[in-house]
């Protein structure tokens, strides 16, 4: 696991409010912990924050040109 500290959920609840969804997280009742994320079925695919997403995460597939 992770050490503890971090700044995961936060980051999680950001980038989902960027996108226009809400996030609940918290205790299960008998154990665990949830997390629920609902988010549009469509986004503004050329919204700043898309942008900004596909320019931190893309990884190149083998193949891909960099």
């Amino acid at each position: 696991p992770a050490p503890a500290g971090g700044h995961g959920l936060l980051g999680m609840r950001e980038r989902v409010t960027a996108l226009g969804g809400a996030l609940t997280t918290g205790p299960r009742y008998g154990g665990g912990f949830r997390v629920h994320a609902i988010l549009p079925a469509t986004t503004h695919a050329h919204g700043p924050a898309c942008a900004q997403s596909r320019a931190r995460t893309r990884t190149p597939a083998p193949g891909d040109a960099a």
